[in-house]
């Protein structure tokens, strides 16, 4: 080590001799591996692929010899340090890095099994890559949700980590197929906010494009109905009165009812549309008893 740095040493848990220290700047202390000429040296080493495949080997067989060891080695030190370590994970898991990294990890799995555990989909991604697409679309959207910056309404999206009066943060950073079940692909993944998230659910683009045609069709209907309605009750304001009559005269227990046979008859359709027979066999079930009620 060329640069000479303040040393002192520590007794690390389940370590024989002391560990050195080395005082890299006015407060911060390092081991031998962490200075700046180690670090240094290491990516330069590890810039070769073969240097990078031998230390990979290395450290492979290392670990198998002595698992135990190290397993033991990590307890005592997580175990000392519990607090510190915590306050290191949080502000990592906060951070927007750390954030999106996560949510790679579970992006990972997710695909490795499947929806509901069956029918891997695709997976194009490293953490190298997985990053570099999120900073592209944080160049496109800043920190606001695609979605909604396109429906006019921006919301900017956060990275808080964990739940707040056990709801997730609607405004938290997302991961999402824009063609659910195509993978994750750099044409088929966006971020977005949960709450966009949750909304679109597993909509596919046919299904906004249906969406969008239905409502355009009810809009035409219903400016038809209205000024029919205009032609025999004289005004629009009477004809919304008239609307509101009719729905106010509906009792309570029959607005429920309704809404509750809707939810059910969705919940059907989707487990059909998963091809979960259990679900399914379950729903049936539930609305079977519905109707029995008296």
């Amino acid at each position: 080590m060329k640069k000479k740095y303040n040393i002192k040493y520590i007794q690390k848990p389940g370590n024989k001799l002391p560990t050195p220290l080395y005082e890299i700047s006015p407060g911060t202390w390092v081991t031998r591996g962490n200075t700046p000429e180690a670090r240094a040296y290491k990516k330069k080493y590890n810039e070769d692929p073969i240097n990078a495949a031998k230390g990979k080997l290395r450290w492979k067989k290392y670990h198998a010899k002595n698992k135990d060891i190290l397993a033991e080695k990590r307890r005592l030190s997580f175990k000392q340090n519990k607090q510190h370590k915590k306050k290191i994970a949080d502000n990592y898991n906060n951070s927007e890095y750390g954030f999106i990294m996560n949510i790679y990890a579970s992006a990972k799995q997710d695909a490795r099994k499947g929806r509901h555990g069956r029918n891997p989909f695709p997976f194009e991604f490293n953490r190298k890559t997985w990053w570099e697409h999120w900073l592209r679309q944080k160049l496109e959207y800043g920190m606001n949700c695609p979605y909604s910056v396109l429906m006019g309404e921006p919301i900017k999206m956060t990275h808080i980590r964990g739940k707040r009066d056990n709801k997730t943060i609607p405004t938290n950073i997302s991961r999402d197929q824009i063609w659910p079940g195509a993978g994750y692909t750099k044409t088929n993944l966006v971020f977005c906010s949960n709450k966009f998230n949750c909304a679109k659910g597993s909509i596919d683009p046919l299904g906004c494009q249906a969406v969008i045609k239905l409502y355009n069709q009810r809009m035409t209907e219903s400016n038809i109905s209205t000024k029919i309605g205009e032609e025999i009750y004289g005004s629009k304001h009477h004809l919304k009165a008239i609307k509101e009559h009719l729905l106010n005269a509906l009792p309570k227990e029959y607005k429920i009812k309704i809404m509750n046979m809707a939810y059910l008859q969705s919940k059907l359709e989707k487990a059909k549309e998963n091809n979960d027979l259990i679900a399914t066999k379950r729903v049936e079930l539930e609305i079977k008893n519905f109707y029995e009620k008296k």
